[in-house]
């Protein structure tokens, strides 16, 4: 099995001047507690993610304005990426020897082409399940 064969094809996204409270309304449309930052939505070059975790603790928790706090001081920069290509199981290696639940898929360039992403070692096992944070 492939990376290919798992990763969500067009994720929603974020840009960089987004607003904390943007990310979180596109994480409960989309259900999913992880959205891509991406340079913008045409390009789509990601350039990071922003989790709900990220919102609790660098926002709400610290009593920051979600409306005016821009994601881009919230998100976690240069995330872990293989290629579509690449086996499962090499992606789930990364993931597991950097402790991280989600890893980007794109091309050879290292950012994503459309900013796909293959959540947590759960694709490996079922993956038609999608990502519960």
């Amino acid at each position: 099995m492939v990376c290919a064969d798992v990763m969500t094809r067009e994720p929603a996204c974020c840009e960089l001047g987004d607003t904390a409270a943007g990310a979180a309304r596109i994480m409960k449309a989309e259900d999913v507690g992880a959205v891509p930052v991406c340079v913008s939505r045409d390009t789509r070059k990601l350039v990071g993610i922003v989790t709900d975790r990220d919102i609790a603790l660098y926002v709400v928790a610290t009593g920051r304005d979600p409306n005016h706090t821009q994601v881009a001081s919230v998100m976690t920069r240069n995330p872990f990426t293989c290629h579509p290509e690449d086996d499962l199981q090499t992606a789930l290696n990364v993931m597991e020897s950097h402790q991280v639940r989600r890893i980007y898929t794109g091309s050879r360039c290292r950012w994503p082409a459309r900013g796909n992403y293959c959540a947590s070692g759960r694709c490996h096992a079922d993956p038609g399940r999608r990502e519960e944070t």
